[in-house]
C-alpha cells in the first residue's frame, strides 16, 4: 500500500537525444544531432487543450537551453562562453558571448564562463545569465534582436541552482562551494540574501587526528550542486541540502534579513532526492528505492509515515522503479527518459488513511491537502461507523468548523492528488513577518505559512554580506501579512436530564450518558497506546503508524506465492478503496443537487448527507434507547451541533430535526427537552411544524413551538399553519392560531380542510370560529368578505 504514485503525463520517443526538462516552461526538451524538440507537459485537467510540439534546427552544439514563459524565445547555450537567443516567432537568431568589458555581448568587467541562463518573466528582467563573475539581467529587444542590460551583480560564482517556482537562485563560493548566497527576481526587484554556509560532514573513514606528512593537505569535500535545491512548503521558501555522508536532509529557512538553520530530516539513504508534492516533502532514498513523507506543520523532526515503494502503474510502462537514468525534477515531476514517459508525483491520501491510528491528526494532515474533501468525508464516516470515542470526535468536529476546513469541504470534488494548476510565487520577508506571495501570472490564494520565529535556530555562517538583505533595485517589498465545551454540552444532552422524571423517560437518557462516558475513558486509554507505536505528530498524535511497515522491502522473504497472496491483498484494497470513493462522490453529488431551503454552506451540506444521514438510515428499525450504535450517532449529532455553537455559526436545522427524530422516536423527552431549552437549533417553520406534531406524544412539545413562532413572526405562523393544513392536522392549526392569535387568518381554507376530515372535525372548526368571531368583533356571524368565496 504505497502513499506516493508516479502517474505518466506523457511520452516521448528518446531516441539517441539528451533529456533536459526546463521547469520554468513546464517544457521536456529533447536535445538530438540537428534537431530540438520540446513537449509540453499536459496539465492535471485531461480536459484542458495539449499544446503542439516545438521543433526547431539545433544549428550547431547545444549544451543547455531554456525557453521563455511564453514558448517564444530560447536562450541556447553552445559553449562555455556563447549564448544564443533564438525568435521561435519569427526564427531569427542573434549571439552572445561573455567577452570583456566594452563587447557587444554580456558586457561583463572580467571574462567568465556561462553557467546557465533563466527566464523568471518578470519586471526586474526577462533573461538572467549566470556567469562566474556574477549574475547579469536582461531585457530583450525583439525588434532590435539585441539584449537591454539592466542590472549586474558582481560577484564570484561556482555554480548556481535555479528555482522558477521561487523565482530564486542560489550562486556557489567559497573553497568549498558551501558559501551560498541567493538572488530572487521578484516582480518588480531584485532582492540579494545574506550570505550563509552550509556545514558539511566530514569525509567518512578519515579520522581528524591523524598526522599528516610534510606538505600533505588534508583532503576536503566541496559542496555539489546536486546537493542543493530550493522548494517552496506552506508558502516558506527552503535551501535544501541532501547530506549523503550524514544521511539527512538539512533545510535552512530563507528571509530577507536572515537565514536561519531549521529543520534536520532523516532520510536512511546514502543516495537521496527531494520532491515536493503538495505541501509534502518527499525524501526519496535512490538505493533503498522507498519513499518517506515529512509534513512540516504537523512533525518537523518524523517521517509521518514508514518508508514504502513508489508506485508505477502497469499501463504507464516507466522502468523499475528509481532507474539509474531517472529525471527527478522539481517539484514534483518525475522524466524516465528510457521508457520515453514523463509523469508527477501524486499523493494516495486513501492509503495514509487507511494507515492511520490518530483520527484528529488524520483529519489535521487531511486538512492541508489540496482537493481531499471527499477523503475527508470518508474519515469522518469511518469514525462513525467505528464508534470513535466522544472525546475524538468532538475534537475533530472543532476542526471542521474552522474556515480553511469549511473551504476545503466545500471545494469543488476532482480527482484526488491533483493540486492547483498553478501557485503563486513566495516573496521573501523578513525572519519575523511571514514569507509573502508574489502577485505573479497566476492568483491563488496559499494556506498561510508558518512563522518560524528568529530565535528558533542560530543565524548560519559567519560570512554575512555588508548590505545584509540587500535589494538591488529601490523599490522595496510588502509585508504579508473548543472542543471540550461542546463534549461536555453533548454528554449533558444526550444523558444528563434522565434524572427526576419519575415517568421511564430517563432510561434512555441515563444509557446515553453511560454510553458516552465510558467510551470516552477507554477511547483516551486506547489512544494512546496506539499512538505509541506510530510516527507521533507536533502534539503527540501520529498521523500514520507502523502497521504498513510489513510492505516494506525490508520484510523477510515469503516465496513467490507469499508476494502473489500480498499483491492480490493490495489489488482488492485498491479496488474496495476506489468503490468506496464512488460511493462518497456520488453522495456529495446529490447533496450538491439536492435543494436547500435553508442556504446552508456547501461544506455543512455534505457533511450532513454524506457523513450522519447514511449513519442514521443504518440503524435498526427499531428504535431502542439501549442500543449502543444509537446511543452513540445520537452523542455524535450533539457534538457536531455544539462545534457548530462554539464556533460562533448557528447549528444545522437538517442535522438538528433529524436528531430530534430520533430521539422522539426511541422515547427520549428529557434529551429532547434539554436541547430545546437550551436552544441549540435555530427558529425555523420546519422545527415549529415537528413540534406541534409531536405534541400528542410529548405535551410540553406545543408550547416550545409556540416560543419558536412567536419569535419568528407572523409570516411564519401563517406559512406554519398553511402546512398544518396541507397535512390535514387542522386541530394543530386552530390551536397555532389561537395561542400566537392570528385573528386575521382567512376561514374559508380551515374550513374546507376540515370538511375533508369528516364532520366531526368540520363541526369542531366551525365552532372555534364562533367562538372566536365573538371574542374579537362581538358577534359570532363571519364578516361579508369571510363568507364570499375567493
Amino acid at each position: 500500500m504505497s502513499h506516493v504514485t508516479l502517474r505518466s503525463r506523457l511520452q516521448f520517443e528518446e531516441g539517441d537525444s539528451m533529456v533536459r526538462f526546463d521547469e520554468g516552461a513546464g517544457l521536456l526538451v529533447l536535445i538530438r544531432h540537428r534537431e530540438l524538440v520540446a513537449l509540453a507537459m499536459p496539465p492535471d485537467d485531461d480536459q484542458a487543450p495539449q499544446r503542439p510540439p516545438i521543433r526547431c534546427e539545433s544549428a550547431g552544439r547545444v549544451e543547455r537551453i531554456s525557453f521563455s514563459l511564453d514558448h517564444q524565445l530560447a536562450a541556447v547555450q553552445r559553449s562555455a562562453v556563447d549564448l544564443d537567443i533564438f525568435d521561435l516567432a519569427s526564427g531569427s537568431t542573434f549571439p552572445l558571448a561573455a567577452r570583456s568589458s566594452g563587447s557587444s555581448g554580456l558586457a561583463a568587467r572580467h571574462r567568465g564562463r556561462i553557467l546557465g541562463s533563466h527566464w523568471p518573466g518578470s519586471e526586474a528582467c526577462e533573461l538572467a545569465v549566470v556567469t562566474t563573475a556574477g549574475v547579469e539581467l536582461y531585457r530583450v529587444l525583439r525588434e532590435r534582436r539585441s539584449l537591454k542590460l539592466l542590472r549586474r551583480v558582481s560577484q564570484p560564482v561556482s555554480w548556481s541552482v535555479y528555482s522558477h517556482e521561487t523565482r530564486l537562485m542560489l550562486l556557489a563560493a567559497g573553497q568549498q562551494d558551501n558559501l551560498l548566497s541567493g538572488l530572487q527576481l521578484q516582480p518588480r526587484s531584485a532582492v540579494r540574501l545574506p550570505r550563509f554556509e552550509v556545514l558539511l560532514s566530514p569525509l567518512q573513514g578519515l579520522p581528524l587526528a591523524q598526522p599528516l606528512a610534510q606538505g600533505q593537505q588534508r583532503p576536503r569535500r566541496s559542496l555539489q550542486a546536486r546537493h542543493v535545491s530550493v522548494h517552496r512548503v506552506y508558502d516558506a521558501l527552503y535551501c535544501a541540502h541532501i547530506d549523503e555522508e550524514a544521511r539527512k536532509v538539512v533545510l535552512y529557512a530563507l528571509y530577507r534579513d536572515a537565514v536561519l538553520r531549521q529543520h534536520e530530516l532523516p532520510t536512511h539513504s546514502a543516495r537521496a532526492a527531494l520532491s515536493v508534492c503538495d505541501n509534502l516533502l518527499v525524501v526519496h532514498a535512490l538505493d533503498q528505492q522507498v519513499a518517506t513523507l515529512f509534513d512540516l506543520r504537523i512533525n518537523r523532526s518524523c517521517p509521518i509515515s514508514a518508508p514504502l515503494p513508489l508506485t508505477t502503474l502497469p499501463a504507464d510502462g516507466f522502468s523499475p522503479v528509481y532507474s539509474p537514468h531517472w529525471l527527478i525534477a522539481p517539484p514534483d515531476k518525475v522524466v524516465d527518459p528510457l521508457a520515453g514517459r514523463a509523469g508527477r508525483l501524486r499523493l494516495n491520501l486513501r492509503a495514509i488513511a487507511a494507515s492511520s491510528i490518530d483520527k484528529v491528526c488524520l483529519l489535521e494532515f487531511l486538512l492541508l491537502r489540496s482537493r481531499s474533501n471527499l477523503v475527508l468525508l470518508e474519515v469522518l464516516a469511518d469514525a462513525l461507523s467505528e464508534l470513535e470515542p466522544l472525546p475524538t470526535l468532538s475534537r475533530m468536529f472543532a476542526l471542521l468548523q474552522q474556515p480553511a476546513a469549511q473551504a476545503a469541504l466545500g471545494a469543488p470534488v476532482a480527482r484526488d492528488g491533483a493540486a492547483a494548476a498553478n501557485a503563486p510565487v513566495v516573496r521573501l520577508t523578513d525572519s519575523g513577518r511571514d514569507n509573502e506571495a508574489l502577485p505573479a501570472a497566476v492568483a491563488v490564494a496559499p494556506a498561510p505559512a508558518p512563522v518560524p520565529p528568529a530565535a528558533s535556530g542560530a543565524q548560519c555562517g559567519s560570512h554575512q554580506s555588508e548590505s545584509g538583505a540587500e535589494e538591488v533595485d529601490d523599490s522595496g517589498t510588502g509585508a504579508s501579512e473548543g472542543g471540550g465545551e461542546g463534549e461536555r454540552a453533548a454528554e449533558e444532552a444526550n444523558g444528563g436530564g434522565g434524572d427526576g422524571d419519575g415517568d421511564g423517560d430517563g432510561e434512555g437518557g441515563s444509557g446515553a450518558d453511560a454510553d458516552s462516558g465510558g467510551e470516552g475513558g477507554s477511547g483516551d486509554g486506547g489512544d494512546g497506546a496506539a499512538a505509541s507505536d506510530g510516527v507521533r505528530g507536533a502534539d503527540g498524535g501520529a498521523v500514520v503508524g507502523d502497521r504498513e511497515a510489513a510492505a516494506s522491502p525490508a520484510m523477510g522473504g515469503g516465496g513467490a506465492t507469499a508476494a502473489a497472496s500480498l499483491a492480490a491483498a493490495a489489488q482488492q484494497a485498491d479496488a474496495d478503496r476506489q468503490e468506496a470513493a464512488a460511493a462518497t462522490a456520488a453522495a456529495v453529488a446529490a447533496a450538491d443537487a439536492e435543494a436547500d431551503p435553508y442556504t446552508r454552506s456547501c461544506a455543512t451540506r455534505r457533511v450532513v448527507s454524506v457523513v450522519f444521514r447514511p449513519a442514521a438510515e443504518a440503524l435498526p428499525a427499531e428504535a431502542d434507547a439501549r442500543c449502543q450504535r444509537r446511543r452513540h450517532l445520537l452523542a455524535a449529532m450533539t457534538a457536531y451541533l455544539h462545534s457548530q455553537v462554539a464556533a460562533g455559526a448557528s447549528a444545522d436545522p437538517v442535522l438538528g430535526e433529524m436528531l430530534l427524530r430520533l430521539l422522539a422516536a426511541e422515547g427520549s423527552h428529557a434529551q429532547l427537552q434539554l436541547l430545546l431549552t437550551q436552544r441549540i437549533l435555530p427558529d425555523s417553520v420546519p422545527l415549529a411544524l415537528f413540534l406541534f406534531q409531536l405534541a400528542p406524544a410529548f405535551a410540553p412539545a406545543a408550547d416550545f413551538g409556540l416560543d419558536v413562532l412567536k419569535r419568528l413572526g407572523a409570516p411564519a405562523q401563517e406559512a406554519l399553519v398553511a402546512e398544518l393544513l396541507q397535512q390535514q392536522d387542522v386541530l394543530a392549526a386552530c390551536r397555532v392560531i389561537r395561542s400566537v392569535r392570528l385573528l386575521a387568518f382567512p376561514p374559508r381554507p380551515v374550513l374546507a380542510a376540515a370538511a375533508e376530515c369528516g364532520s366531526e372535525v368540520f363541526t369542531a372548526v366551525y365552532s372555534f370560529f364562533l367562538l372566536r368571531n365573538a371574542s374579537c368583533r362581538g358577534s359570532a356571524s363571519f364578516a361579508p368578505e369571510e363568507a364570499r368565496p375567493s
